[in-house]
């Protein structure tokens, strides 16, 4: 029998949900996954404590799952596991995570340094980079009139859910606008291309840049690698990152990119050979980078292959390995409790996982339409595209792991 591994995740269907994915499917030869949102544990403490006590290891994907486990098991804890990706400001759940966990990951050597000052000695920190699946992002043959893009125009991507901005500024979108406002005195036909959700009446304020705004909202993950693929260049104007994950995805799908130096940028672009890089707020050298990307094709052509070059070297296979080790060195550790035979309901850990996503998803869209997030037309569209390739079986399975479209017992 496989030892099983508790993957708790703050958010099934975006950037750390996809990189959670990616680990279970590539290391699913050895470990048996239980990938479960905190959305649904964070109510369901009597699913937490039977899966807690099924499981080697519990490996959260980010701090809050460190602190959910403080604050909701109510059985003693195998050996955890966080990943803290960025820190803008260190805070109550890195501190937990530095506590309880005992293994933290960073995504890079600059993070690892950083995130050792923050905890103190006698934490064990390990490095597990980002990576990404280039089979799935490749360029592709897009068509912009499917997404209301100009052909003619030279389009400029910025991918963020927007609350993720609400952290200090994390985004720098008002960098961004400042570059788009230079850019397009410089470029015709200036698009800006917003994906991600919560953007919704910012087309004004883009307007009066002189750019042409185009905000797609939340896009299914099969549509990424052709919003990724029709864009003359993406835009990272972050002030912390701990990749991201869109520099590779963008530079898999062969499209050049024009990022600050945070995250893993200083360790994957090449300034001016596979993408440009500038410094944290340089709004001219994000301009001067778009105006040579749309002035010399050929130059665009040759960082369009180099940037496909690069990310090919940054597959998850590769990038994710040593997270193999330090599950395999916990799961040797002498056990701290029992590990118990799973319920019925969790034997499955792939069934189990599939439907606990799933449930997040409804629950996500019941919740937005309760707290006046999002009127419901809004709000049922986003559910069927994070529902994208879910049986109806599973999501009636789905239904009932919800009570009333709140939280009960498990379905046995």
């Amino acid at each position: 029998m496989k030892p099983r591994v508790l993957v708790l995740v703050n958010n099934s269907y975006w950037a750390i949900g996809t990189t959670g994915k990616l680990i279970v499917r590539n290391m699913s030869d050895e470990f048996d996954f239980l990938f479960i949102p905190e959305e649904i544990l964070a109510r369901r403490t009597d699913m937490l404590r039977e899966l807690l006590l099924t499981c080697d290891v519990a490996f959260c994907m980010n701090e809050s799952g460190a602190a959910l486990l403080r604050e909701r098991a109510t059985v003693p804890l195998p050996p955890v596991v966080t990943w803290i990706h960025h820190v803008t400001t260190w805070n109550r759940e890195h501190q937990t995570a530095a506590e309880i966990s005992d293994v933290v990951l960073a995504c890079t050597g600059g993070w690892k340094d950083a995130i050792a000052g923050y905890c103190g000695p006698g934490v064990r920190i390990e490095i597990v980079r980002n990576g990404i699946d280039p089979a799935y992002f490749t360029p592709r043959a897009a068509d912009r009139r499917q997404f209301g893009i100009p052909r003619d125009s030279f389009a400029v991507g910025f991918f963020a859910a927007r609350g993720s901005d609400s952290d200090a500024g994390r985004k720098g979108v008002d960098t961004f606008m400042a570059v788009l406002k230079k850019a397009a005195v410089e470029i015709p036909k200036l698009a800006a291309v917003i994906v991600g959700p919560g953007w919704e009446g910012l087309e004004p304020t883009i307007g009066s840049t002189g750019a042409e705004p185009h905000l797609i909202g939340f896009v299914r993950r099969s549509q990424t690698p052709l919003l990724y693929s029709l864009l003359d260049a993406y835009m990272l104007t972050s002030r912390v990152e701990g990749g991201p994950l869109t520099v590779l995805e963008s530079m898999a799908c062969g499209t050049p990119v024009v990022a600050t130096r945070v995250g893993l940028v200083p360790e994957v672009i090449q300034d001016g050979a596979n993408g440009f890089s500038v410094e944290i707020g340089d709004v001219d050298g994000c301009v001067a980078a778009l105006c040579c990307l749309h002035r010399d094709p050929e130059r665009h052509k040759q960082i369009r292959l180099a940037a496909r070059a690069t990310a090919e070297q940054h597959a998850a296979i590769r990038t994710h390995a040593p997270l193999r080790g330090v599950l395999r060195g916990l799961v040797a550790r002498p056990l701290r409790r029992e590990v118990t035979t799973p319920a019925a309901w969790a034997d499955d850990a792939v069934a189990t996982s599939r439907v606990s996503c799933a449930a997040e998803c409804l629950a996500t869209a019941v919740k937005n339409i309760r707290l006046g997030r999002e009127p419901a037309g809004r709000a049922l569209r986003l559910l069927r595209d994070m529902l994208e390739g879910v049986s109806f079986a599973d999501r009636i399975r789905a239904l009932g792991m919800l009570r009333n479209l709140g939280y009960g017992a498990p379905n046995r």
